[in-house]
């Protein structure tokens, strides 16, 4: 009786939590992973308020009215544009770029790459 009671606590926290979630959002597998943290949170000695606090912490505030992303996070999020590879299909055996030479191209590539890391560190 006592993880059949514990199952009823979580599930009730969780389904507070998911409905919080915002349609587009929501999976089923996120109410069951839900669940089985708050059991976790449970018998580790956390109130049914607690818990719920750190679950919603978690997983829901940042889709509260108010939630500013710039206010959350300090750090600089950069999204550097796709690197293209330098790998060709045997089936073509062209290049896209008109007559660069493959080394030439390898070598752009890497240089890419390197910059991107470079922005990222």
């Amino acid at each position: 009786m006592l993880f059949a009671g514990l199952m009823a606590r979580s599930s009730r926290i969780a389904a507070v939590i998911y409905k919080a979630l915002p349609p587009h959002w929501k999976q089923s597998w996120m109410y069951r992973a839900f669940v089985g943290e708050a059991i976790d949170l449970l018998k580790e000695g956390k109130t049914n308020e607690e818990t719920q606090q750190v679950l919603w912490q978690r997983y829901a505030a940042e889709f509260t009215p108010g939630y500013s992303e710039e206010k959350e996070f300090t750090q600089k999020v950069i999204h550097p544009e796709p690197i293209r590879s330098a790998y060709i299909s045997p089936a073509r055996k062209t290049y896209n770029r008109r007559s660069i030479s493959p080394a030439v191209k390898i070598h752009r590539v890497h240089a890419q790459q390197a910059y991107y890391e470079e922005l990222l560190l």
